[in-house]
């Protein structure tokens, strides 16, 4: 098994969560991460630590209310990435491309403090905003 960043566990990845894909690599990894937060103002976040060959789902669990922030193609380098959740953020926005890179992304959840998105099989099922946003696009560009 890669190593793996310290804040975060790991799991074997189960493509029964998303409807049993085919194309799941032997070694795939379902990773766990606890981070303060996403980019705030007093730490930056670098999604390139994870291993990106064996990543396959990754769930982000902010355990700091102090808002941050996701980055353009933040997670681009993750491009074997089935599944991705955010729990518990602030987040101050969501950019354009936010999620750009992730072509075999098969289920996205963000259920943070302002922000509530289901992705589910290329199609968005739920996207709700709360104030304050900058700007609130009509839908993600993934």
């Amino acid at each position: 098994m890669p190593p793996v960043p310290n804040d975060c566990t790991s799991v074997p990845f189960s493509s029964s969560d998303l409807g049993g894909l085919s194309d799941t690599a032997e070694g795939a990894l379902d990773l766990t991460c606890h981070l303060s937060a996403i980019n705030s103002a007093r730490e930056q976040t670098n999604f390139s630590v994870v291993p990106s060959e064996h990543t396959y789902g990754l769930t982000v669990k902010c355990l700091d209310p102090a808002p941050g922030r996701l980055e353009p193609a933040g997670f681009a380098g993750l491009r074997h990435l089935r599944k991705l959740r955010l729990e518990g953020c602030h987040l101050s926005d969501l950019p354009d491309r936010a999620f750009w890179g992730l072509d075999k992304l098969r289920n996205l959840k963000v259920q943070c403090i302002n922000v509530f998105l289901i992705f589910s099989n290329s199609k968005i099922i739920n996207l709700i905003f709360f104030s304050p946003f900058r700007s609130v696009p009509t839908a993600p560009a993934f």
